[in-house]
């Protein structure tokens, strides 16, 4: 299972950045990354909505703009094939 290691937030004036951080998977009886995709949602436990999809495996996310209010994010892979594996543990986002 993917573990989300921290998460940043950066103001400034008005706008907010999220930085989103993870150990990438790939380990024994796990997918091989191609691609990575960040869920997020307003409550513990999804639903989750997608909000991001790499190019290819990052361990890194920088959202920009982000509005305020509190966030649920969950990341997984996706291997060559479109298998997408389970969410991650879930991180808590509380932008001010």
């Amino acid at each position: 299972m993917k573990t989300l290691l921290w998460l940043a937030l950066m103001t400034q004036a008005s706008t907010h950045s999220v930085v989103l951080k993870w150990k990438q998977g790939g380990g024994t009886g796990e997918l091989t990354p191609a691609y990575n995709k960040v869920y997020c949602g307003s409550k513990s436990g999804g639903p989750y909505v997608l909000q991001y999809k790499s190019g290819a495996p990052v361990a890194t996310v920088t959202k920009q703009n982000v509005a305020a209010g509190t966030y649920y994010c969950v990341v997984t892979d996706v291997d060559v094939q479109g298998f997408e594996s389970k969410f991650s543990n879930e991180t808590k986002i509380v932008v001010p």
